[in-house]
């Protein structure tokens, strides 16, 4: 009898959870609305190795933009790009996690007043999966950031892993190092070019 009882607790238990759930779900669903379909991804990757530094582009902090994603525009999301692994992340506010969109089918995004492209969805010969921040939509110029994990006993924060990490720790080893390239379009092509040259061309130098 006393089974019978415990079993029916837990049972209940079980549907109230399950019951809140759904209504949690519901109400997210309801809070995306429209843009519901950029929140149904796989949830962004967690790096578990302490690094100095950043996997972001540039700032960790998620920046309100838009996206033309699967040939439909989204507009007044909250945008930034993981330059670990070349992912466009997608959250519905800050107090919710980073949904990771598949490259595939981003074709851009402007991420506050910057605007990336996926030169390689466009069919761009040499373009690399991922994103190129376009520094010059007219003489076509294009800058390329990735990250990766470096690990080094005398780095130093600012120039030695490339970047200013605010939050820099000199007990760890390991940083995420970033990588700048930058290019310019020739005869349908990318052509990888000098960062002065780059800059020149685009009118910021």
């Amino acid at each position: 009898m006393k089974i019978s009882k415990i079993t029916a607790t837990i049972a209940l238990l079980c549907l109230g959870a399950a019951a809140a759930g759904a209504q949690e779900y519901e109400k997210f669903m309801e809070a995306a609305k429209e843009q519901s379909v950029l929140y149904r991804g796989r949830q962004a990757t967690q790096y578990t190795t302490t690094c100095n530094g950043t996997y972001f582009w540039s700032s960790k902090s998620f920046q309100e933009g838009s996206v033309l994603y699967n040939h439909k525009l989204y507009t007044g999301v909250l945008l930034n790009i993981d330059a670990l692994s070349q992912r466009l992340l997608v959250r519905l506010s800050n107090d919710q996690s980073a949904v990771s969109l598949s490259t595939d089918e981003v074709e851009w995004c402007k991420i506050g007043s910057r605007v990336f492209v996926n030169l390689r969805q466009k069919g761009v010969g040499g373009a690399e999966q991922g994103f190129y921040e376009v520094l010059s939509e007219e003489a076509q110029v294009y800058l390329r950031v990735d990250k990766s994990i470096h690990n080094a006993v005398d780095s130093k924060n600012g120039e030695g892993i490339g970047y200013h990490d605010p939050d820099y720790r000199n007990d760890v080893l390991s940083y995420y190092a970033y990588v700048p390239r930058y290019y310019m379009m020739k005869d349908g092509k990318l052509t990888k070019v000098s960062k002065k040259k780059a800059l020149k061309n685009a009118g910021k130098n």
